[in-house]
């Protein structure tokens, strides 16, 4: 879940990511061949935003994206791209748009529930951290130096969307800082607005398959459903299980929603009420719900 923080705006981009989400991040890929919970669940993913639509606003303008259509789009896109350039190496920084990169760089933004301080940078559950991702990269540098004599590696970087920025700036500069050139870059989605700072930062290498000029909020199902969040730092991995902080314990302060302090319980409870029936399908279809991850309270909600 992204901010674009504009005041004075009324929309909301809402990204229906559940699918996806359970079968590309979390590895259910039993869920492919069981249409009719995957029916179920995109069932679910509408229900939801007509319930929680009430909490935004009567002004609010609801923008909703299919994550399939969306992963299409960038597939599109990096396919020309890749046609142009064959020797580039594609790294993606979401799972669930594009599984099938050269490379994932698994980053995400961490949370302490102590402090209740965010992080950006965190290496996600069960990899290396960022740094040594790094590394394995300029090994993979080194293989085509020998296979391209001497030329530098050349990266595609692709990631589902980026408002503000701070990561993808950060993991360009720590790549380039490696030696590891970012030639292209392709976002699903962004605002025009964000689309001109990151051009001002990298010029015509950006490329965004989906421009909004209107949007106050980017929100991804996936975050207010529960099935996934900040993940939490300082020690929260407990016998293998992903551990992480639910949007439900942030709704102001890191959703941005509009007119959520007056209806933040309420809105607390949609979100519960879908997330606990997403379990009961993965309990009914057998599945353990310990392969979505447990959820870690903050000790102050902001």
């Amino acid at each position: 879940m992204a901010s674009s923080a504009k005041n004075g705006m009324n929309g909301y981009l809402i990204t229906k990511d559940i699918v996806p989400t359970l079968i590309n991040k979390y590895d259910i890929k039993e869920l492919k061949v069981l249409g009719h919970a995957c029916k179920q669940l995109k069932r679910l993913e509408d229900e939801f935003i007509s319930e929680f639509k009430w909490t935004l606003g009567d002004k609010a303008v609801i923008k909703k994206v299919d994550a399939e259509s969306l992963a299409s789009d960038m597939k599109s896109k990096l396919t020309e791209l890749r046609e142009a350039n064959p020797n580039h190496i594609l790294i993606s920084l979401d799972r669930v748009y594009v599984p099938m990169a050269d490379h994932h760089i698994e980053v995400t933004r961490g949370l302490d529930p102590h402090t209740s301080q965010s992080l950006h940078g965190v290496n996600r559950h069960n990899t290396m951290p960022v740094e040594v991702q790094i590394t394995d990269l300029r090994w993979l540098q080194d293989i085509k130096k020998r296979n391209n004599m001497g030329r530098p590696l050349m990266v595609i970087l692709t990631d589902v969307g980026a408002f503000d920025g701070t990561t993808l700036k950060m993991l360009v500069s720590l790549l380039q800082e490696n030696g590891i050139k970012v030639d292209k870059i392709v976002l699903g989605v962004s605002t025009s607005w964000g689309h001109t700072a990151l051009k001002d930062a990298y010029g015509d290498s950006v490329f965004v398959c989906n421009l909004y000029d209107d949007i106050y909020e980017w929100m991804e199902l996936r975050d207010l459903m529960l099935i996934d969040g900040r993940q939490a730092v300082m020690g929260h991995y407990v016998n293998g299980i992903r551990h992480f902080v639910p949007y439900s314990e942030m709704l102001v302060k890191e959703a941005h929603v509009i007119n959520i302090a007056s209806y933040e319980k309420a809105a607390r409870k949609t979100c519960y009420k879908f997330y606990n029936q997403v379990m009961e399908l993965l309990d009914e279809l057998q599945i353990n719900r310990d392969r979505v991850g447990k959820h870690v309270m903050l000790a102050k909600r902001s």
